[in-house]
């Protein structure tokens, strides 16, 4: 294992569409929704942080389905690809819950 720091890109994807309340739980996450599946992504800092998330969709009772993580180095040379990202379009979860965005 090299000294270099390693971001963590990955996508978890649960069951359900999410609400906004339940993204608020994710911050630093995207999120898509479609055919009854969401899709976090995002980027994180290291493996730690990957099963604190996972630990929060345990804690939230959410049913995962697939987690799905790339690589990066430090110096942002792509490693490893973890397949097609065309699941929906990503959004981030809004930082005030003042108005409805659904589609």
């Amino acid at each position: 294992m090299s000294g270099k720091s390693e971001v963590i890109h990955c996508q978890i994807r649960v069951r359900g569409h999410l609400s906004e309340t339940l993204l608020l739980g994710f911050p630093g996450l995207v999120a898509a929704s479609d055919d009854g599946e969401t899709v976090l992504a995002g980027e994180l800092p290291d493996q730690a942080a990957l099963f604190g998330v996972l630990a929060q969709v345990e804690a939230l009772g959410l049913e995962l389905l697939e987690v799905s993580r790339d690589r990066w180095a430090s110096g942002g040379s792509f490693t490893r690809s973890c397949g097609d990202d065309s699941f929906g379009s990503l959004h981030s979860p809004p930082k005030e819950s003042t108005h409805d965005t659904k589609r």
